[in-house]
């Protein structure tokens, strides 16, 4: 049995932001997740992106993560939005010319710095492909049963998605509904420079929102 402050359960973006974050206290933290989440081939197969907001910028600049992120973010300095037709619109600046409306980066950028910072911290111990089978709880203590031990903290912090195990072993009620779509997304290369704008464009059918992004990737980052 393993004893820690608190129990992290995920290692995506949240899970590692969150460890990386409570690791600048003097509290002792287990990141645990049923994947090898730090390996080359998962993070290659995540094309996903995150859009980080100027405010959330700023809470990266007082953590010491922007430095780090930085370079590798495209900045958003318009938004414009369509409804329907060419003349139902808006564009949205940032009025101050030292900050832009946001910056769009790669998730496996940002989750490959999170590992590299994390991996040399001793306030955290990474579990990597340790599946949680049972949760107990108390007043005092949580239990985490693992495939090959126990882990035992004051705080369990579900960071594990949206069909969070925990939440089920917990039986947290939720509510759902179900709206009958589905999201398709793309990432693409074009001739014309995109001017650091999105674009939010809303039609009948449903909406399209397009995001610049950075074209040049380092080959540590790419797949």
């Amino acid at each position: 049995e393993k004893t820690f402050d608190v129990t992290i359960v995920g290692a995506g973006l949240t899970g590692l932001l969150t460890a990386f974050v409570l690791s600048r206290t003097n509290l002792n933290i287990a990141l645990v997740d049923k994947s090898d989440f730090a390996s080359s081939r998962s993070l290659s197969i995540d094309f996903r992106t995150t859009a980080i907001a100027e405010g959330s910028k700023i809470f990266f600049e007082e953590i010491g993560l922007w430095e780090k992120i930085g370079f590798y973010t495209e900045p958003i300095e318009k938004i414009k939005v369509f409804d329907r037709r060419n003349t139902n619109k808006i564009e949205f600046v940032n009025p101050d010319e030292n900050s832009c409306l946001g910056y769009n980066i790669e998730n496996k950028i940002i989750k490959k710095i999170l590992i590299d910072e994390i991996s040399l911290n001793q306030k955290i111990k990474l579990f990597k492909e340790s599946e949680i089978r049972n949760v107990d709880m108390n007043n005092s203590q949580a239990i985490c049963y693992l495939n090959k031990f126990n882990i035992k903290s004051k705080l369990i912090i579900a960071a594990d998605g949206k069909n969070s195990l925990i939440r089920k072993i917990l039986k947290t009620k939720i509510f759902s509904k179900n709206y009958n779509h589905k999201a398709l997304v793309i990432n693409l290369n074009h001739k014309k420079n995109h001017n650091n704008t999105a674009y939010e464009l809303f039609f009948n059918s449903g909406p399209l929102a397009i995001l610049p992004m950075k074209k040049i990737i380092p080959k540590k980052f790419s797949s």
